[in-house]
């Protein structure tokens, strides 16, 4: 079984709006990667038999595509059901020049769409959740806001900022 902790932020709506954070600690077994491994989109899902997922290997070239499929079994450690299915395709950024990836100011493998079905042990729908992003590489660097005086002025306000500076 793989455990995917995920943070799910919330909006509460009330006399103010405060947003929270909630963890939400997801099980899931079964996870198979399937690769798009042919050209020809009238033979997609048409073979009797079982077809091996892929088993990894060599790092796959840029715009490499797949989809990851696995059944829910628990959340915050409670049974569940469901399904997370997973979109990838490679993108390869990186900082230095390497060929067959893209250039770029960080350095990520694959970009990532999920959808989330979840629901109790008896089948209860509790919800559905998206989630889209990076994977792969190291965790971006979070510069802390540094506060900045205002520097001028217009129209008699004081000038607004960011809270932080460009290197």
């Amino acid at each position: 079984m793989t455990s995917l902790r995920l943070a799910v932020f919330a909006l509460v709506v009330g006399v103010a709006t405060t947003a929270s954070a909630q963890i939400l600690d997801i099980e899931i077994n079964n996870g198979v990667f399937y690769v798009y491994d042919t050209t020809d989109l009238s033979t997609f899902a048409t073979s009797p038999a079982v077809v091996p997922p892929w088993s990894g290997g060599p790092s796959p070239r840029n715009f490499f595509s797949g989809v990851f499929i696995a059944d829910i079994v628990s959340v915050n450690g409670q049974p569940a059901r469901g399904v997370m299915v997973r979109r990838g395709t490679r993108v390869g950024l990186t900082t230095n020049q390497v060929p067959g990836q893209a250039i770029a100011d960080t350095i990520r493998g694959f970009i990532d769409d999920g959808v989330w079905e979840i629901q109790t042990a008896d089948g209860t729908a509790v919800g559905t959740f998206t989630t889209h992003g990076f994977i792969g590489g190291p965790a971006p660097q979070v510069r802390q806001p540094q506060p900045q005086a205002p520097t001028s002025r217009s129209r008699g306000e004081p000038e607004r900022s960011l809270g932080w500076e460009a290197n």
